[in-house]
């Protein structure tokens, strides 16, 4: 349990990593892509543009991500599963320890990744929003309480050819794991964009439309 300075009251602590990625004051970052052949780079930085963390990784039907702090230090493996019909990814603290299972469901047109955390057979967490608006939101699936948004930076994607996104988080939410979802999420519907509305998150469909 921490305290929100700005509202005074206290916060209970929602650690999906870690505790240590949990601050008890909403935080701001923004996500963002080196650009269309960024090959799996994205940089992660706070309001005063300190880098928080890194990602890199491969391409491919088999590809991973790798979240970084901003020495070089893996946090988080992010595993696309190939040939996964659901575009599904799985994050893993280390070779062994299964943190959480994103996916698309099946069969359905609508803009939406749940969440899975380790082995449980039903969401914990449901991320929706509308890619041509290009506003998301993350949400416990147990109590509809909201822990995280999104809004996609329409003019850096048509300038830079970058996808970008400014992220709010509640206080006392992992940024970590909001980080990886909001990843995750564009890693699918830009793999994807024909089957998930694709919007916001593919450059033929935003920055494109937008020049």
């Amino acid at each position: 349990m921490g305290f929100d300075q700005d509202s005074g009251k206290a916060v209970a602590a929602l650690p999906v990593v870690g505790a240590q990625f949990c601050d008890f004051q909403a935080v701001n970052l923004t996500l963002s892509s080196a650009g269309v052949f960024s090959c799996g780079k994205y940089t992660v930085r706070d309001e005063k543009q300190n880098d928080v963390f890194a990602v890199d990784g491969n391409c491919g039907c088999g590809r991973q991500r790798r979240v970084m702090d901003s020495s070089g230090k893996v946090l988080l493996v992010l595993q696309k599963e190939a040939f996964s019909f659901q575009n599904k990814w799985k994050a893993y603290l280390d070779e062994d320890k299964l943190l959480f299972t994103a996916k698309k469901p099946c069969f359905r047109l609508k803009f939406c990744v749940d969440v899975y955390l380790g082995e449980n057979t039903t969401p914990d967490f449901k991320l929706t929003g509308c890619c041509f608006k290009g506003k998301y939101s993350l949400r416990r699936t147990d109590t509809g309480e909201l822990i995280a948004k999104a809004r996609y930076k329409w003019k850096l994607a048509s300038i830079a050819r970058c996808h970008s996104y400014s992220i709010e988080i509640e206080p006392g939410v992992d940024s970590l794991f909001v980080v990886s979802m909001f990843l995750v999420m564009n890693e699918i519907y830009l793999d994807k964009p024909a089957a998930g509305g694709g919007g916001g998150l593919c450059y033929y469909c935003v920055g494109i439309s937008k020049l």
